[in-house]
């Protein structure tokens, strides 16, 4: 048997019939199978949260700030809110369980957070699958408003604060 090119044939559909004469086809379909399941497996593992930051009071969103996420397994996350309080995080792999925290501040002073948690559970931990499935709008400490959960979305109630407030 020659690999060079033979006449209308290229190296690689030598290879391939080299492939196919010495594995049978059940070698071949499980070869496949298994390359289809780990491209699945890595598209399921890749998840992405939204996390919404309103304020507290008026249920309005709260634009252009950050959040910081502090995954179990020891990783953190800075996601940036956007204009519209959303903001998008991929869950870092092996979490399953985070917690979300105030700031850093944006600007020359990170320490300076422009905002302060509302929220009842903020330090404990929230189950990443829980949010995937359900959404979470924790109870709210500074207010009364009533927001709708959202399955993949976690909701962070805040307080903006004033100039002379900030940490």
């Amino acid at each position: 048997m020659t690999y060079g090119i033979q006449a209308g044939r290229s190296r690689s559909s030598g290879f391939y019939n080299l492939f196919s004469q010495r594995c049978p086809r059940q070698v071949r379909i499980t070869v496949l199978l298994l390359n289809m399941a780990t491209v699945c497996c890595q598209l399921i593992s890749a998840q992405t949260l939204t996390i919404k930051l309103v304020d507290a009071k008026s249920g309005k969103p709260m634009a252009k700030q950050n959040v910081t996420v502090k995954w179990d397994n020891s990783d953190s996350s800075v996601v940036e809110v956007n204009d519209v309080g959303l903001g998008r995080v991929e869950v870092s792999s092996g979490a399953r369980q985070f917690v979300l925290l105030t700031g850093p501040g944006k600007g020359a002073e990170p320490f300076r957070i422009a905002y302060m948690d509302c929220n009842e559970r903020a330090s404990m931990l929230v189950s990443v699958s829980e949010v995937v499935k359900n959404g979470i709008v924790p109870k709210n400490k500074c207010g009364n408003q009533k927001l709708a959960q959202h399955p993949g979305e976690i909701v962070f109630g805040a307080l903006p604060r004033s100039f002379w407030d900030f940490q």
